[in-house]
This record gives C-alpha cells, sequence and structure tokens, in this order.
C-alpha cells in the first residue's frame, strides 16, 4: 500500500468496486437458473447495490473534483472493517498489515486535506435513496430492502411453511415471472454499475 500515491485515486477504488462486483453479477444470474437458489441470487443483490452506490457517492455533483478523498474516506471505511475482522483474527501478521494499511491510507488522506470522516454500512442506505431519485429506479429501494433481508437470512422467513412438530419446508418458491424480472433488475443495475465505475476511471 505504501507505494500508491494519493494522485491514484479515486480510479484504485473505482476499479475494485468494478473488479467486485464483476463475480458477483455472475453468480447472481446463474443462481437464478432455479427457483431455490433464486433466493440466494436476491441476497447478492445487496452487494452490488453497495456497490453502485459507492461508485455513485464518487461521482458527487462537482465533476469528480473531490473525487479522491471521496474515495479515501471509502478506502478508509474497508480499512477499519478489515482492521476489526484482523483483531478477531487473533493472528498477529494479519493485524500488522491492517494496521499498516489502516495507517497509510490515514496518511493519504491527511496529506490530500480532505474532511469527512470515513465512509461505512451505515451511509449507503441514504446513498441508495439519492441514486434511485436521480435515476429514477423507483424498483431499487425495494430491492435493496428485499436484498437486505434475505442477506440477514430474515427474508427466509416469507418461503418457509412450519409442518408442526418444529418441522417446516421451503414451499413458496420464486415463479418463472419472478426471475425474470429479478433478471432484469440484475442487468439493469450491473450495467448501470459500469458505467458508473467508468465515468470515475
Amino acid at each position: 500500500e505504501s507505494d500508491i500515491p494519493g494522485s491514484q485515486f479515486p480510479e484504485i477504488t473505482a476499479g475494485r468496486l468494478l473488479l467486485a462486483s464483476t463475480p458477483l453479477y455472475d453468480a447472481g444470474v446463474a443462481l437464478l437458473a432455479t427457483a431455490e437458489t433464486t433466493l440466494a441470487a436476491l441476497a447478492l443483490m445487496r452487494s452490488l447495490i453497495e456497490a453502485w452506490t459507492h461508485l455513485y457517492f464518487l461521482m458527487g455533483t462537482d465533476d469528480l473534483g473531490d473525487a479522491a478523498c471521496r474515495a479515501m474516506r471509502i478506502e478508509q471505511g474497508w480499512s477499519n472493517q478489515t482492521l476489526g475482522l484482523a483483531q478477531a483474527s487473533g493472528e498477529q501478521h494479519v493485524l500488522d498489515i491492517a494496521l499498516r494499511r489502516k495507517a497509510e491510507i490515514t496518511r493519504l488522506r491527511d496529506q490530500a486535506g480532505c474532511k469527512g470522516g470515513p465512509r461505512n454500512y451505515g451511509d449507503v442506505d441514504q446513498t441508495m435513496k439519492d441514486l434511485a431519485d436521480r435515476a429514477d429506479i423507483d424498483w431499487l429501494p425495494e430491492a435493496w430492502r428485499a436484498a437486505s433481508q434475505m442477506a440477514h437470512a430474515a427474508g427466509w422467513e416469507w418461503s418457509v411453511q412450519h409442518l408442526g412438530d418444529g418441522k417446516g419446508a421451503i414451499f413458496k418458491l420464486p415463479p418463472p415471472s419472478h426471475r425474470a424480472a429479478q433478471l432484469n433488475h440484475l442487468v439493469v443495475m450491473f450495467n448501470s454499475l459500469a458505467q458508473t465505475a467508468l465515468v470515475v476511471l
């Protein structure tokens, strides 16, 4: 990380978001092949929406004038999350890497004189709503809520039938029309995500 100058942001962050999103999109499309795995495709959509909101945040409303600082805010949020995982791992070499990463992105932000705190999960919801309004995508907030429910397992509740004696079964699987609509949402979302990344790049 130490050889990456601040001048390479936001390109580094936009590239990372696009690279990370591509296999998630491919997996989401593949999971729509059967009714059962469609439920998992919906959970994956949460990550794609989050990546798109980060890219939308990077674009800003200033012709990318402060995009480098916005990118470093995203990177600082990621470094905080990585540090938390490293601390939980109990592995000293992993912790050392996470600490160096956090120190380096903080140094770059300070050097660039960036304002504002690290961007984290809590910022995604409002950015998603702004994005939905600006892009006139009325289904995005509902997709975000449904995907979040599925990602946190609460969304499975609608599809489970209780059979008594503590037994249950998945009985209400998405029909082909639902899977077709979700495929359309995935294609629109990933196309928009990729175009936003290319604008930033």
